[in-house]
């Protein structure tokens, strides 16, 4: 590996739980299409996400993501670059690591 390291290796990321609204699979397939692209916009800016997972609550109706970021206003900035509706985003504080 190169000098320069992941900023989710060195643990200078936060993890954010991300709350959409979505109705039904045709925004969810235009949803996971949209935030790939806008994480590789942010990343040719030099600012790094992950999104860790994506998962549909059939439910209510909502795409629940859980992202790793180093701000909240980046993944704020992530989803207008993904052209995605605002929704809920909760910072998680991990209390358990997982084993590496």
């Amino acid at each position: 590996m190169s000098g320069i390291r992941p900023l989710w290796i060195m643990g200078a990321m936060s993890h954010f739980l991300v709350e959409l609204r979505m109705n039904d699979a045709t925004q969810l397939e235009r949803a996971a299409e949209m935030f790939g692209a806008a994480q590789i916009r942010l990343r040719r800016r030099g600012t790094a996400t992950r999104m860790i997972i994506a998962g549909h609550s059939p439910d209510d109706g909502q795409l629940v993501c859980f992202i790793e970021a180093t701000d909240l206003e980046t993944v704020t900035r992530l989803l207008s670059m993904a052209f995605l509706p605002p929704g809920r985003i909760r910072e998680i504080t991990p209390v358990i690591s997982s084993p590496s």
